[in-house]
């Protein structure tokens, strides 16, 4: 069988790494809605993008059955050596334009596309340029040699303009978290100014402008803890400042400063936290940093 082989190296992206791969074949189908499921264990690697319609993609992840619903814009891989079925919706059958190939390292290249084996499907948000891409590459596969050029050149766009598309997709992710991390911050900066205050869930989303579910998802997300609990921490965290920088205020009175009006409960929250009593972490010198929990969480929350 004759293919054509394309080398991607890429020194950023591919860690000098050399990625050879070699298209088999490539065409475009229209699935008939009563087509047989598929049911196949492959040799080589078969990249689907869906043109139109839609279809069930059935495949394992540790001995699992997954099944995923995919259509128009979605692509999946399978890979060599892997068991798949899938199968045309009945009322909605999906047309695909796919391609076969083998490769080393394939797993590796296609991993930054975003397709793995436990995720084998991505979906393209530039659809148009994709499809207009494999409509070129499927007409220049196997009419001539100076076509088969060609073809070689569009693989190559067409895992360009998946790398691409992953890169931003990953771009406007971390930009989301970094919006995420700002709010926190503001958070913070507001609970640890006014944590002398009665303050619960309710008053800290009202004064944020959020809900109080969103403003628990911040906390568990990118804390890992509730903001009871961050709040009890931070005020244990002053009060071991203040035991630390003076010896003449009582216990009772770094409790009442922190905002605890009630000295026993702030003695229970004080050893739940620290692992000893206020008066013990006193004569011991505190010589840890009392805010070292919430500054491995690289959180600027002052």
């Amino acid at each position: 069988m004759s293919y054509i082989e394309v080398d991607v190296n890429g020194k950023a992206l591919f860690n000098h790494e050399r990625h050879r791969i070699s298209v088999l074949r490539c065409c475009e189908e229209w699935c008939s809605p009563d087509k047989k499921i598929e049911r196949r264990t492959r040799e080589y690697y078969s990249l689907h993008f869906i043109i139109g319609g839609k279809g069930t993609l059935v495949y394992e992840v540790n001995g699992q059955r997954q099944e995923v619903v995919l259509q128009k814009g979605d692509s999946f891989l399978l890979f060599a050596g892997e068991k798949y079925e899938y199968r045309p919706d009945p009322e909605r059958s999906w047309g695909y334009d796919w391609i076969d190939f083998t490769g080393d390292n394939a797993e590796d290249l296609f991993s930054i596309c975003g397709y793995d084996k436990e995720r084998p499907f991505v979906h393209s948000r530039h659809f148009d340029r994709f499809r207009a891409l494999l409509g070129d590459m499927i007409e220049a596969y196997d009419a001539s040699e100076v076509q088969s050029l060609r073809c070689s050149g569009y693989f190559l766009l067409l895992i360009s303009y998946l790398i691409e598309d992953m890169l931003r997709t990953l771009n406007r992710r971390n930009e989301s978290q970094s919006k995420k991390f700002q709010r926190l911050r503001n958070i913070l900066i507001y609970i640890n100014n006014n944590y002398r205050r009665e303050l619960d869930v309710g008053s800290v989303a009202a004064d944020a402008y959020i809900s109080p579910d969103y403003l628990k998802h911040l906390f568990s997300e990118l804390l890992g803890m509730s903001l009871t609990e961050y709040l009890n921490r931070f005020r244990v965290s002053s009060a071991c400042e203040k035991l630390m920088q003076s010896n003449v205020m009582s216990i009772e009175e770094i409790a009442a400063e922190v905002g605890y009006a009630d000295v026993k409960y702030f003695s229970r929250v004080f050893k739940k936290v620290k692992g000893i009593s206020a008066g013990e972490y006193r004569r011991s010198g505190g010589e840890d940093d009392p805010f070292a929990w919430l500054k491995e969480r690289n959180i600027d929350y002052r």
